[in-house]
């Protein structure tokens, strides 16, 4: 019998793979989703190391609930909400005088764009989220 631990390496990909469906179909504003073949990136490993730290401080269910609440509606309104909010703050940062491409290539815009963003305002999008999907499986059982 074949058992995984909350921390497994399967379930990081699955948690990868889980962020990258929801950001392939998510609806910003025009300005924002000029930017978005480049940002997008940037938004994808910002959500998957807050919510790796915040799985390992917070969530307290067996394995297979992580994967039911990474299928969830609670999660997908929670790393939308928030991927929104930051997909701006990325667009923000570029200078008008240069290219997102060229912008978005440079390895000092990764430092420039974690320190915009900010672990509080995840965190608590994800707790409320967690929250209301213990409650609703609880009711469930």
């Amino acid at each position: 019998m074949f058992f995984l631990t909350v921390g497994h390496v399967v379930l990081s990909h699955v948690t990868v793979w889980a962020i990258d469906h929801l950001l392939r179909s998510i609806e910003l504003p025009q300005r924002d989703a000029e930017y978005w073949q480049y940002s997008r990136w940037f938004v994808l490993v910002d959500v998957y190391r807050k919510l790796s730290d915040w799985k390992q401080n917070r969530f307290t269910l067996p394995w297979q609930q992580w994967i039911g609440f990474l299928s969830s509606y609670r999660f997908e309104t929670a790393v939308t909400n928030y991927s929104r909010v930051i997909a701006r703050t990325a667009r923000e940062m570029i200078p008008q005088r240069e290219d997102a491409r060229d912008f978005f290539r440079k390895a000092e815009t990764v430092g420039r764009f974690a320190g915009r963003t900010r672990r509080r305002h995840f965190d608590a999008l994800l707790s409320k989220a967690y929250r209301q999907f213990e409650n609703e499986n609880l009711s469930h059982e």
